[in-house]
């Protein structure tokens, strides 16, 4: 018999990158890092591969909630459009399927969804942002019948809405009913004090309701930087923000009769350099969804127009996409001339588990037999892993990840809750359990462990996160558990 064991870092894994549009002369250089676990190099002269590394990233996601099967939705619509451009196979056709069916179970009986599963508590948002994940599959030949009961909940919903899910959902529902319907909400929204990501909402509806409005508020208050043209504030909030106020802009642009193709084009430019900078699914899948079919359009890469490209002074080929890997100890200084390429750097470094973090949580954790705290245990004997948390002001959307010695293995895997807790997942490595709310206050946790293995086993630390906002966690000590024959 053959197993496959995986060797995973010892510590928490950080990955940043950097994205650039090389499109003139370019050079950057990198001095070499001994932090660093790696570096990566991904060059290529077809903006269509950058969008391939994100939706490959979205449909290997870890993990399914109700959001992230739209956002594979979103990602796997993407690739068949870009499968279909380049007269290549759509290999995903029955995971796409499945995805829809599994959203279609997950609904609730009054048409909405929750975060999880069928019976959670109805997120008016999240149900906006997957009927319209939808749509997208309808428009692309596939049935749901998920999408009607949707509708008739978000209509039946206006009136307890908020006004930026109202106008969402509006903006979603005027694809399948006269917009006219809607006029008067319309009406009392132009009267209200809006954030950008509400206002530019009201021109996409007025847009597609044939109402009159006017795009000056787009054109004035768009912001350019190095990488491109955006909208909006960079708001911890996966519902308004930079991504979802561009866009709406961006959509508008494109809509509009007169030509913005410069703006647009310096706008694709950006989302290209952001698509990994994004914090989370949704921002990802948003932006994929906007660019690809105009980045298919515009994909005419002409081979009588050649770039020249060199990495520490060696003139490198024309076989596109180049992935590069190099050590900590190397240095990189990258050179291009000629025709346009994306460029992408990729640095993974190992957090230092000895170092405690805090940030809107604190986090402990250690082993125990009974009410002792232990560091071995013999062969066969059953223990725990016990802490705690804080949470230091009510938080959204959190998840909580306990890893357990590569040498134990569950005693049972009940299904009593934590408090607030939404969702549980036991997998080979790790418990994960996410919460839908957390106020304020202090929980505890632990998970019922049997020695199986005997040897000495790094433990990577206990962390809780927020889901929409990765950059926000906290997590304990690291822990070296023996176990003895």
């Amino acid at each position: 018999e053959r197993r496959k064991i995986p060797i995973l870092v010892n510590g928490i894994e950080v990955s940043t990158s950097q994205h650039f549009y090389a499109k003139n002369n370019f050079q950057i250089n990198y001095k070499p890092d001994s932090k660093l676990l790696s570096r990566t190099v991904f060059i290529t002269n077809n903006q269509l591969d950058v969008l391939m590394e994100e939706i490959n990233y979205l449909k290997n996601y870890a993990y399914g909630c109700n959001e992230q099967n739209a956002s594979k939705i979103r990602a796997l619509l993407a690739e068949k459009s870009i499968k279909k451009a380049l007269d290549l196979p759509f290999e995903n056709e029955k995971t796409l399927k499945t995805i829809i069916s599994k959203l279609e179970k997950t609904q609730n009986n009054d048409g909405s969804w929750g975060w999880w599963n069928q019976g959670d508590q109805t997120e008016t948002w999240m149900t906006i942002y997957i009927a319209d994940a939808l749509n997208l599959a309808i428009k692309a030949g596939y049935s749901s019948s998920s999408i009607y009961k949707a509708l008739n909940y978000l209509e039946a919903s206006l009136n307890t809405m908020n006004v930026s899910e109202r106008l969402y959902a509006i903006d979603i529902l005027c694809n399948f009913k006269s917009p006219v319907t809607y006029k008067n909400y319309v009406l009392k929204a132009e009267k209200m004090n809006l954030n950008f990501t509400d206002k530019f909402r009201l021109i996409s509806i007025k847009q597609k309701s044939k109402l009159p409005y006017s795009i000056s508020e787009i054109i004035q208050s768009s912001n350019k930087d190095k990488y491109g043209v955006y909208w909006g504030e960079n708001i911890m909030s996966f519902k308004i923000n930079i991504v979802q106020t561009s866009s709406l802009a961006y959509n508008i642009l494109k809509a509009e009769p007169t030509n913005h193709t410069v703006m647009l084009e310096e706008t694709r430019n950006y989302f290209l350099s952001h698509l990994s900078k994004n914090r989370n699914t949704i921002e990802r899948a948003v932006l994929l969804q906007d660019i690809t079919d105009d980045i298919i359009s515009n994909n005419n890469i002409k081979s009588e127009i050649r770039s020249e490209l060199k990495i520490n002074g060696k003139v490198m080929g024309q076989e596109f996409p180049m992935y590069l890997d190099f050590k900590n100890t190397d240095g990189i200084y990258i050179e291009k001339t000629g025709a346009p390429l994306q460029i992408s750097v990729y640095e993974t470094s190992i957090q230092n588990p000895d170092k405690k973090t805090d940030t809107l949580f604190s986090i402990n954790a250690v082993f125990r037999k009974g009410t002792d705290t232990i560091s071995s245990v013999k062969l066969g004997e059953n223990f725990q892993h016990y802490g705690n948390f804080f949470v230091k002001k009510n938080a959204e959307f959190a998840m909580l990840e306990i890893p357990i010695p590569a040498g134990a293995v569950y005693i049972n895997k009940f299904k009593s809750k934590l408090p607030y807790e939404t969702e549980r997942q036991y997998q080979n490595d790790k418990v994960v359990i996410f919460f839908r709310n957390l106020p304020y206050g202090n929980y505890y946790f632990n998970i019922d462990l049997q020695s199986r293995f005997a040897g000495q086993f790094n433990v990577i630390p206990t962390k809780i996160s927020l889901m929409y906002f990765p950059d926000v966690f906290s997590f304990s000590d690291a822990e070296i558990f023996k176990i003895i024959k």
